[in-house]
């Protein structure tokens, strides 16, 4: 059976009759592919017209009119609603929900019809173009719901819920405040009917990082789990839109359902464009994925296609081709308190509850080794960020069997002394042997350019490249980053070779990057600060998501993160340098009471290293309680620790992890 993935289409999201020619001739030449006659089910999950305009359903109506002739002859056609396809102008009177008792009394079949009234110019989409209608207790619609079909043998259950009721801005506003509806999954009898059909699949618009916490957050004994975690539980295979991101790796969630993220099929010139044809075989018991992607916006390109195996009793196994194979004791089935599920996706969930930030990262991609290409800016000491991303390598090469490589940016028009640096390399060198961190290399950004390097030829290459790509708006973004108008001023006004410098860096990790892939058959993953995303999301999209990815650890801020105006200005002041160098216990002690301080460093020295054994932090006193798991129930907002939080004992277990690496 083979099935295509379209979202985020955008239709009528076009500035002027030039770019909607560019994306007719993009789009038409999909409709042009050979895999197209083999088609049984189009998946089509959300987003199809921009901001829910009349005239965007007609262009999609028309187009997938002509995709229907490519298809098989009774191709079925399923869809499921995006934040674009929300009429915002009957949104304005409606506030965000965050109570889940409130939503159950919001979201249930009794106010479908009031629910409809939102999505009309969507569902009339549907119904002019003949997509499957959704059952929902006897109640056939096209929001929420589950429809079976028979195909080459298979029976498959079609589970489509519906992210964007409560869209109600259509933004990143609604991060963090969409429901599913539990009501609704209740009425599905998902756990109930998943052993009858050959795979259970389940599409939505959102990602789970989207939801809100209360669909999300796991509370412990089954009665209690997140409906997230029940429809992982229920799910073989889950498909979402709404990232616009690259070709990347799928997630597994609760051990069992194999989610895979289309970016946007159109949006506009700039953008890296996708889709994907999936392939169930039901006898090998796999799901093969051949994706697709854009990069000129003129031609589709077919990408390696990737083979994934199906446990239809205990769910996805995970990948089966190349290294993707290799089981190693990262994914051994660990029963910490409170959270049950491989080394692998435990941590990856660690980090995410915790604020870093994953670009073109799974939890597939710590179950193989790998290399963190880490560049540093040197220092006269060990900063506590250098001390955090540390933290995370020492986890990742520890547990995962990852190796390091260093890059010193010891490029500028004032560079540190070749003694500085050195000492800094020493320092670096140093912490790894004290952390345990062996497989580490190190080397100096300012080499790779001189014509003797064997890699100067592919460096230049690689940075005529990304100075083509990048606009000046796009390269003053990434150098003034969130900072205070003064500091961007000071920014502005510094020498060529400076301002360019991130582009030095991203011309040395590309080059970096794609020999170590040619050496492993592993893309690499770039560390860095929350504060360098624009540089290094801009970097990934460049490269390809198969090629590199990126985390990126919480920025620690002497102001409130929720104020952008008070993080710029706090970003400059000799508070936030004496946070980040924090050269004794009483320097520590000071910082507790400034900006996210207290919460970063519970974050990134107490949460993230006990990641896998949360007992450890029991052992400590570090807080009140009989539960260490009460520590995964309540993840702190930006600027605050949990109150079962000993401040004194915290502040003690942290200078414990820092003193090795600041006192000189």
């Amino acid at each position: 059976m083979r099935m295509l993935h379209l979202s985020d289409l955008h239709f009528g999201g076009d500035c002027d009759e030039t770019a909607e020619t560019q994306r007719m001739k993009l789009l038409d030449r999909l409709l042009e592919l050979p895999e197209l006659e083999t088609v049984n089910v189009v998946l089509l999950t959300g987003d199809v017209a921009w901001h829910c305009e009349e005239k965007g359903y007609e262009k999609a109506s028309e187009w997938l009119g002509r995709l229907r002739g490519k298809v098989k002859s009774g191709a079925r056609f399923i869809g499921c609603c995006g934040n674009h396809d929300v009429d915002q102008e009957k949104c304005k009177e409606l506030q965000y929900i965050s109570s889940a008792e409130r939503i159950r009394e919001t979201l249930r079949l009794e106010e479908l019809p009031n629910l409809r009234r939102r999505f009309e110019k969507y569902i009339c989409f549907c119904e002019k173009n003949h997509f499957e209608q959704l059952t929902l207790k006897n109640v056939k619609n096209y929001l929420v719901g589950s429809m079976d079909m028979a195909v080459d043998g298979m029976n498959l259950r079609f589970c489509v819920f519906n992210s964007a009721w409560y869209a109600l801005k259509g933004g990143e506003e609604d991060k963090g405040h969409l429901w599913l509806g539990r009501n609704f999954y209740d009425m599905l009898n998902m756990e109930g009917t998943s052993e009858e059909q050959t795979y259970v699949i389940t599409a939505m618009h959102h990602p789970k990082e989207w939801l809100n916490e209360n669909e999300i957050q796991t509370e412990g004994d089954n009665q209690n789990k997140s409906l997230f975690e029940l429809i992982s539980a229920d799910s073989h295979l889950c498909f979402t839109g709404h990232t616009h991101g690259n070709i990347q790796t799928p997630n597994l969630y609760h051990n069992h359902m194999q989610t895979f993220s289309s970016g946007a099929a159109y949006v506009g010139t700039t953008y890296h464009h996708n889709f994907s044809f999936y392939d169930l075989d039901k006898e090998e018991n796999t799901i093969t994925r051949i994706p697709y992607e854009s990069v000129d916006q003129k031609e589709w390109k077919r990408c390696d296609e990737s083979h994934f195996s199906i446990d239809v009793q205990n769910g996805v196994a995970g990948s089966v081709t190349g290294n993707a194979t290799e089981k190693d004791k990262t994914e051994e089935t660990i029963d910490a308190k409170g959270w049950n599920g491989s080394r692998s996706t435990r941590f990856y969930e660690t980090l995410e509850k915790i604020g870093v930030q994953l670009i073109r990262v799974s939890n597939h991609d710590f179950s193989v080794n790998k290399t963190v290409i880490w560049p540093v800016v040197p220092r006269n000491t060990l900063t506590t960020i250098h001390l955090a991303q540390l933290e995370l390598m020492t986890i990742l090469c520890r547990d995962f069997g990852w190796s390091v490589n260093a890059i010193i940016s010891n490029c500028g028009s004032h560079p540190q002394s070749e003694e500085q640096v050195s000492a800094f390399e020493q320092k670096i060198h140093q912490y790894c042997r004290y952390v345990g961190i062996e497989k580490f290399e190190c080397s100096f950004l300012n080499n790779y350019f001189k014509p003797e390097h064997t890699l100067a030829a592919d460096v230049l290459g690689n940075f005529i490249q990304f100075s083509s790509l990048t606009n000046v708006p796009k390269l003053r973004n990434i150098k003034i980053k969130r900072y205070a108008s003064d500091k961007q001023q000071k920014i502005l006004a510094q020498a060529v070779l400076d301002y360019i410098l991130p582009l030095l860096q991203m011309a040395v990790v590309k080059t970096v990057a794609h020999q170590l892939k040619a050496q492993s058959g592993q893309k690499p993953i770039v560390l860095a600060g929350e504060d360098e995303h624009i540089q290094w999301d801009h970097t990934v999209r460049t490269i390809g998501g198969d090629d590199i990815g990126a985390i990126l650890i919480p920025e620690l801020s002497a102001g409130e993160l929720e104020n952008p105006n008070q993080v710029d200005q706090a970003s400059t002041d000799d508070q936030l340098k004496k946070i980040i160098e924090c050269l004794s216990k009483s320097d520590l002690q000071d910082s507790f009471s400034v900006g996210n301080a207290a919460n970063w460093f519970y974050k990134m020295f107490v949460i993230l290293p006990n990641y896998c054994t949360l007992e450890v932090i029991g052992q400590a006193g570090i807080f009140h309680g009989d539960r260490p798991q009460d520590l995964i129930e309540f993840w702190p907002t930006a600027s605050s620790i949990p109150d079962c939080i000993d401040r004194k004992k915290l502040l003690d277990y942290v200078w414990g992890k820092l003193e090795k690496g600041t006192i000189n």
